[in-house]
């Protein structure tokens, strides 16, 4: 009997839009509505992107972003491409940021229209191989080239990357009042679901 095929999160969330390509999925701040459809082919595509740069299993990308829809695509297209996800939160010191960002390794840093401001900021603080941006970015490509735009000749379809239970879906860092304390590693063990049993074994052995 062959073994149940695994699907992650993203891939499980990208099929279901895809019963339904033509439902509406988001509408933006500005009222621009994405069928579900539209959605996912620009994800897989970003995926298909993002692999052809070197992110895959084992990888880190970290995002700089708002609540778009870019860095929406962006997380789903991360993870299938096997990559682990970091969200840089809104209201965090740049310096705060900047150890996030080293702390996690972080192969590649996507930036949104939101946060151009805060990537003025942090960018001189750190040292990450690739940046680039979710969109259009500042005049003159002060912060990296559009990875929207670059991957629109990309297939439309979910890549073939093989993902597995061990693999990290993203990582978490939780803080005090003073500092930054805990990293939590977010494994998958069924569809879409933490290993609960070594996420606390992993914060027990901190």
């Amino acid at each position: 009997m062959p073994a149940r095929e695994f699907v992650s999160a993203p891939a499980l969330l990208l099929r279901s839009l895809l019963r339904e390509p033509h439902r509406r999925a988001i509408t933006t701040a500005d009222g621009v509505e994405i069928t579900a459809g539209d959605f996912a082919a620009a994800t897989c595509r970003l995926a298909h992107e993002l692999l052809a740069r070197g992110v895959g299993r084992g990888a880190t990308v970290t995002l700089l972003t708002g609540n778009t829809a870019e860095a929406l695509s962006a997380r789903y297209a991360a993870g299938l491409a096997g990559a682990r996800v970091v969200n840089l939160y809104d209201g965090m010191s740049a310096p705060v940021l900047a150890e996030i960002t080293a702390s996690v390794e972080t192969t590649v840093l996507l930036v949104d229209a939101e946060r151009h401001a805060d990537a003025a900021e942090l960018l001189p603080l750190i040292d990450v191989p690739t940046v680039l941006t979710l969109g259009p970015g500042p005049s003159g490509g002060a912060i990296g080239e559009d990875v929207i735009a670059a991957s629109a000749h990309r297939p439309a379809e979910e890549p073939a990357v093989r993902i597995g239970p061990g693999d990290d879906l993203g990582i978490r860092h939780t803080g005090g009042t003073t500092a930054l304390h805990l990293v939590d590693a977010i494994p998958l063990t069924a569809v879409g679901k933490p290993d609960r049993k070594r996420l606390r074994e992993a914060v027990a052995a901190r």
